[in-house]
């Protein structure tokens, strides 16, 4: 057991204060303690003075056992048979430097690799699974679980320097395992600037991995101009991978995640119809999983459909299916058939904004053209009764032509298909009357005759 010890020059906790960014500077209290809670030792202040010493004797019922084994029965242990190892004499002293060098010299002569871990970090499954359910939103019957999860020891190497004059300045830094650095800003997430004893046997590594993860970080500080290393150790951070699984009836879809336990954040979910990513899902028509954001409701059917299936109305910006929508045959845009209305002249079912008081834009807008115009040449050879008119003025829609025509004091408006020049409708008006009156089966036979 240890405790924390105070001191008025020594910063609250780590920061990453160096010139590369990949060494953290930790305060040197916070560093005795973890070394003497790693080598069993009892570490409190008695007035101005450090105190490292064993802990009580075991047979004391009111005191917990330490964390690991204490130093001084390792010590003790390499007495020779018959002979018993006296465990050295308690440290008091004032000097923090002293304290930190007789911990680090401790540490080092156990002959083993010191194995550590993060302080705080998660251990199982079920301090993580909330924070990943809860970044979710599901519509409907939808449901979320784990299809798959897995909870690993990952090592990193720890090189500790000690600096410093008047008060120890301990920087950490951390290697992975091919020896490339981890920046500071990196591992102070992963709770790397606070450490505590491995507790139970460390995580399997054998000796030829750890030996060239050792040397890998040791070259890489060495290429740095890091120096001097005092201490090397392995820390073993979690890391958690898996996917969750979104069930919606029949269907499903997976979102795979892979990373620090102790950062871990909720994958996003891709889109299986969209390639959208998000966080919210739910259903369109027929049950299909879609990003939420990107589903909408056809204006016609009620249907909700990913929007990238939907059309928008031209004259009013709504979507629809697309087999839902008219095309208008003014000006072949596609709307609803809410906003289809008939032209009393042509009678076309024309989009409301292309007809005006139910008068089409074709109707409106007929230009001049000459008789030797082509589809005026073939219109005559059609309806030979028409040669006699002139003043030709003429449109065209997708369906059909609309041709306007005079004649001393009377004009003729017909309506004929643009493929085959059948008369759809024909009307006439005097040419001082505004008002068109249609022509009977008769008038009209007669007029293109």
């Amino acid at each position: 057991m240890s405790a924390t010890l105070p001191a008025a020059s020594d910063p609250p906790g780590a920061s990453g204060d160096t010139a590369d960014g990949h060494a953290g500077v930790q305060a040197w209290s916070v560093f005795c303690a973890w070394a003497a809670d790693e080598l069993g030792l009892v570490l409190k202040t008695e007035g101005p003075a450090y105190l490292l010493e064993a802990p009580p004797a075991a047979d004391d019922p009111e005191t917990p056992p330490p964390l690991r084994r204490s130093w001084f029965r390792r010590r003790g242990a390499e007495a020779a048979p018959g002979e018993e190892a006296l465990p050295e004499p308690p440290l008091v002293t004032t000097d923090a430097h002293r304290l930190v060098d007789e911990l680090l010299r401790r540490l080092r002569e156990r002959g083993e690799v010191t194995h550590a871990r993060p302080e705080r970090q998660p251990e199982a499954v079920h301090e993580l699974s909330a924070r990943l359910f809860d970044a979710y939103e599901l519509d409907g019957e939808g449901r979320a679980h784990l299809a798959g999860f897995h909870l690993d020891d990952t090592p990193l190497v720890l090189l500790v320097s000690v600096l410093g004059d008047a008060t120890p300045e301990v920087r950490l830094r951390y290697y992975d395992e091919l020896g490339a650095p981890l920046p500071w800003d990196e591992a102070t997430p992963l709770g790397l600037d606070r450490l505590a004893p491995i507790g139970d046997a460390a995580p399997r590594l054998d000796n030829g991995r750890r030996d060239r993860m050792l040397e890998s970080a040791h070259r890489a500080a060495r290429e740095a101009g890091v120096a001097p290393i005092d201490l090397a150790a392995i820390v073993w951070a979690k890391r958690a991978w898996g996917r969750i699984r979104f069930d919606f009836g029949d269907q499903s879809v997976d979102a795979e995640f892979d990373g620090w336990a102790r950062t871990l954040r909720a994958p996003k979910v891709v889109c299986p119809l969209t390639g959208v990513e998000t966080y919210h899902l739910a259903t369109v028509h027929g049950g299909k999983i879609a990003a939420a954001d990107q589903i909408a409701v056809c204006a016609v059917t009620g249907h909700r459909r990913v929007r990238s299936d939907l059309e928008a109305c031209a004259a009013t910006g709504e979507l629809a299916e697309p087999d839902a929508l008219v095309e208008c045959p003014v000006t072949l845009q596609r709307v609803l058939p809410s906003q289809i209305d008939r032209c009393r002249l042509c009678e076309q079912r024309v989009s409301r904004p292309a007809c005006p008081d139910n008068v089409c834009r074709a109707c409106r807008e007929k230009s001049r053209v000459g008789a030797d115009d082509e589809r005026i040449v073939r219109l005559l050879q059609e309806h030979p009764g028409l040669a006699g008119w002139g003043h030709w003025r003429l449109s065209q829609t997708r369906d059909v032509l609309i041709v306007e025509a005079s004649r001393r004091l009377r004009n003729v408006l017909l309506v004929l298909r643009r493929d085959t020049l059948e008369p759809v409708r024909a009307m006439a008006s005097l040419r001082v009357a505004s008002s068109w009156r249609p022509l009977s089966p008769e008038q009209q036979q007669r007029l293109l005759r």
